[in-house]
């Protein structure tokens, strides 16, 4: 059995061995029954009560109206996904182990706890 050196991804995310590490959660590799990665839509509604608001101050006073539009315009298009990384154990329970607005970063974490969750299993059925 070859010990393999820890994965660090970032500040407080590494893959051992035989577990994943986010910042403060631990998981066990042979406890883990599947991963994935969701998509969040973040909420139009702020941005969308901003612009109302624009077009009220408008009537009274019309460039504070204008600065409140343009403010909501830049708050939509500015407006990202966040993406979860979600974790399914033996027991039935789900965790949201990493959230990320990154959607490439967590796919890379996936696919290298997949690939580390192979080989342990592969050794836990040599032995």
């Amino acid at each position: 059995m070859k010990s393999n050196p820890p994965i660090v991804f970032d500040n407080g995310i590494e893959l051992q061995r035989d577990k994943l590490i986010c910042f403060h959660s631990e998981f066990p590799l042979n406890e883990i029954t599947s991963l994935q990665v969701i998509g969040n839509k973040s909420s139009y509604r702020g941005p969308l009560l901003m612009g109302l608001m624009g077009v009220l101050f408008f009537w009274v006073e019309w460039l504070i109206g204008l600065v409140f539009i343009a403010l909501s315009l830049f708050w939509w298009w500015s407006n990202k996904k966040i993406y979860t990384l979600r974790v399914h154990t033996r027991d039935g329970r789900k965790f949201n182990a990493l959230i990320h607005r990154d959607k490439a970063f967590l796919q890379e974490v996936l696919l290298k706890t997949k690939n580390q969750m192979e080989v342990v299993n592969k050794d836990a059925d040599r032995d």
